[in-house]
């Protein structure tokens, strides 16, 4: 017999309550497993997986071809039919590595006769005495069963208070409120994911429908259909868990809105930040969260043969302890047999509870872990923030008047903001030529300050992931942090946005902007500088053109 290796690794996982009002749903559900593993397997035929050892379980190994195939149940309260615990494990080499092996283990458990439990785990190991190179890991992808399962029409899936949605769920204007409810909700297991509007085009931020495929019955995805929808969900969220125009947020069960630092638990990707990282990595990343690294399974979860058998044997003694057959001597040693079960059973419960009270103070540790982390960092910042304001009562003391034209603006940045803020030989130049230089003193002082403070932290310091949008938000100024498609295609256009910064190329595409008319118009492009931390401006001045302004002249 093999059996799966306690070297195995878990691909996918999940498990959630399937309510029925119908006594005999656990039989349909075998039926849709059969059929499952019928067109999985596409070469067997009715007669390979015979019902009798299928549906009844004869604990078992059959091989059919290449897959090798193990019912237990558990009958329980119930009837053979109908059990209480039944177990298919089926194992079987990989198509294309002959070297990797797959587990698949579905177990269906009856709470009563309309509640069932579902649980399933897909697992892969290399072959034992494998030497090699390994091959890379495939891409996670939920089993067809799960799908199968969820589109059944009699049945309603749920994991606490949500139901378990197979589609992407649209919300339109006036249907905030009940998402909001949703996101906020005690009762709530299952992870939310949140996507809007893509910034630049009318398609959403990422392919919503391909995601809810990956991580089906581990999480639920809402498309938020328009800007003033993220602003009517954003007006209940706060800014802290907002989920921005243009970004895709993913929501974790048990949301603190009155803890603004558990906002950090909720991931959140802007459209930036997804097309810098690729929409399949950012894909990848959710559905290995959700669908392989979640908190899943309860700790009384039956999920492997032995639970079953375990399960079995359980009832079994019961069922002698309860008998009135037994002579007075079996009596007497079924009674202590069954009282050391219970026993057991208690120091178990004991031990789950203990389980779950650990795994919640893990969480709550690291929670505090992190929020101790933050406030170092807070206090390294005060520090330097200190020194810098030091540095700028300096220069304020010595200035004998307010600056009057841009240059002066710059010159005074450069003094104040020197380890937030650096200007390139365009840069300064830039500002020198600008012949509306004088007419946005005010406004070019305050958005190199924005940009020193506000926007050097958002990108060094909490690394934003809606930075377009949290920077607007913050300041009220707009900031792009990449062109238009049709001005990227112009290569002559894109020159513009080239510059050179300490014997290195940069690009200063990113920009915070003011106005749309002269005189009172300013664009201030930069490069973030990761290594050293610095805002590098390449431009301070007039519009440089793009595909629209290149059209019109």
């Amino acid at each position: 017999m093999e059996l799966i290796p306690i070297n195995s690794s878990v691909h996918y996982k999940t498990a959630f309550d399937i309510h029925t009002s119908n006594e005999d749903e656990i039989s349909n559900l075998r039926r849709t497993i059969r059929s499952w593993c019928l067109r999985a397997t596409k070469n067997f035929n009715n007669q390979d997986l015979h019902s009798a050892w299928f549906f009844r379980g004869d604990g078992e190994q059959h091989r059919i071809g290449n897959y090798l195939f193990r019912v237990y149940v558990n009958v329980g309260n119930y009837t053979l039919e109908n059990p209480e615990n039944w177990i298919v494990e089926i194992i079987h080499p990989d198509r294309e590595h002959r070297n990797r092996k797959w587990s698949i283990e579905i177990t269906f458990s009856q709470v009563d006769r309309s509640l069932i439990r579902f649980a399933a785990t897909v697992k892969n190991w290399m072959n034992e005495g494998y030497i090699g190179e390994i091959p890379d890991h495939p891409d996670l992808t939920t089993p067809g069963f799960v799908r199968d399962i969820l589109n059944s029409r009699s049945i309603t899936c749920r994991k606490g208070d949500g139901i378990v949605n197979s589609t992407p769920k649209t919300i339109r204007l006036g249907e905030a409120k009940d998402l909001f409810d949703k996101i906020i909700s005690g009762s709530r297991y299952l992870p939310l994911v949140l996507i809007s509007k893509h910034r630049y085009n009318s398609g959403y931020c990422i392919d919503a429908q391909n995601l809810q495929k990956k991580i089906l019955g581990n999480a639920n995805v809402y498309l938020l259909s328009s800007e003033k929808v993220n602003n009517e969900i954003n007006y209940y969220l706060g800014n802290d868990f907002s989920c921005s125009f243009g970004s895709l947020r993913v929501y974790m069960p048990k949301v603190k809105l009155d803890y603004d630092k558990d906002s950090f638990r909720h991931r959140f990707y802007s459209t930036r930040y997804i097309e810098d990282l690729t929409e399949e990595q950012v894909t990848n990343d959710i559905t290995i969260g959700l669908s392989r690294n979640a908190r899943t399974f309860t700790t009384k979860e039956i999920l492997t043969t032995y639970d079953v058998v375990a399960a079995r044997r359980r009832h079994k003694i019961r069922e002698l302890f309860a008998s009135k057959d037994e002579n007075e001597e079996q009596s007497e040693e079924l009674k202590l047999l069954w009282e050391e079960v219970e026993d057991l059973s208690k120091k178990k419960k004991e031990s789950d509870s203990l389980v779950d009270l650990y795994q919640t103070e893990n969480e709550q540790f690291q929670q505090e872990n992190s929020n101790l982390k933050w406030q170092i960092s807070q206090t390294d910042q005060v520090r330097e923030e200190n020194t810098l304001l030091q540095r700028k009562v300096r220069v304020f003391n010595e200035m004998d008047k307010l600056p009057e034209s841009l240059t002066e603006v710059v010159d005074i940045t450069i003094s104040s903001f020197p380890t937030k803020l650096s200007f390139t030989d365009r840069g300064v130049k830039s500002a020198q030529d600008y012949k509306n230089g004088n007419e946005i003193v005010g406004e070019a002082w305050e958005m190199l300050r924005k940009m020193a403070s506000t926007l050097h932290r958002l990108i060094f310091d909490e690394k934003s992931g809606d930075l377009e949008g949290q920077f607007k938000t913050e300041t009220g100024y707009d900031l792009a942090m990449t062109e238009g498609r049709q001005t990227k295609r112009d290569s002559s256009l894109m020159r513009l946005r080239k510059d050179t910064y300490e014997g290195n190329e940069i690009d200063i595409t990113p920009h915070v902007k003011f106005g749309n008319k002269e005189p009172k118009l300013l664009r201030i492009h930069f490069y973030p500088d990761e290594e050293n931390k610095l805002i590098v401006v390449g431009h301070c001045g007039e519009h440089l053109d793009n595909f629209t302004t290149k059209s019109m002249s």
